[in-house]
């Protein structure tokens, strides 16, 4: 029995080390649980220990779990390199050290990427201004809203306003940022910004690159929100850009 008492002793002790409880609060109570298992059960003392040294855990954990962001920091970065560098963004090496624990050191990849501006562009009929065009990425079409990423010295609004022109030659009389995600903050370090364009027509040809095949559609509110429910339109920034749209069209109407 004495070994099974020391097992959970040594596992307790990895738990607080894990929640940053320091492991000399074991001690006091499983020397507390002996001095109440004595006076309890002497003949079933260790399994007195383990029991109140347990409960008393459970106590702990989970309010040290409830306040673990005050103990999440960034992690210190040693050096970093460049790995190689793309058109539209560039790979990096990082060596890095955990602000928790010197011992803990990785080494860790990122793209460095610009900006990304995606486009609710509003007609005055309340469609939706869409974009189909083959991905390379996923080796297949989508179906999405007008976007591309930020130039050097442009703003959020003028980026916006470009692509949607040069995308679709839709132009609209107003423009207004409504949201901000981060598309993946694992590997990438860049924003994708929305903005909603208002009262849009069409008053140019398309402009676009060389590699872009883009047909542009027209659809209600409410058929876009069938098209996502069903799977036809899947790319996660366009369904936060509309996430975003649909947040502020309830608080106008609050």
């Amino acid at each position: 029995m004495h070994g099974f008492v020391l097992s959970c002793f040594a596992q307790d002790c990895r738990l607080c080390e894990q929640f940053l409880f320091n492991p000399h609060h074991i001690c006091f109570l499983y020397a507390k649980a002996t001095v109440l298992s004595i006076k309890r059960d002497y003949f079933h003392m260790e399994i007195w220990q383990v029991m109140y040294v347990s409960e008393s855990l459970c106590i702990i954990l989970s309010a040290r779990r409830a306040d673990m962001s005050k103990y999440i920091k960034k992690w210190k970065i040693e050096q970093e390199k460049l790995i190689r560098q793309y058109p539209i963004f560039s790979l990096f090496e990082m060596e890095s050290s955990s602000a928790l624990d010197e011992h803990k050191k990785g080494s860790f990849v990122y793209l460095d990427c610009p900006n990304w501006v995606n486009v609710i562009a509003l007609t005055s009929d309340e469609e939706l201004v869409l974009v189909e065009q083959y991905r390379h990425g996923i080796r297949d079409i989508t179906l999405e809203i007008p976007g591309g990423l930020c130039d050097e010295g442009e703003s959020i609004l003028e980026t916006g306003i470009r692509e949607l022109a040069e995308e679709t030659g839709y132009v609209g009389s107003r423009a207004e940022l409504i949201g901000t995600v981060q598309p993946n903050p694992a590997y990438q370090n860049n924003l994708c910004h929305t903005i909603v364009v208002y009262d849009v027509e069409k008053k140019y040809q398309q402009d676009l690159d060389e590699h872009e095949e883009i047909q542009v559609h027209l659809h209600r509110l409410d058929y876009v929100d069938q098209l996502v429910r069903e799977g036809k339109i899947q790319n996660s920034m366009v369904i936060s850009a509309l996430y975003f749209f649909h947040n502020i069209q309830k608080n106008k109407s609050n």
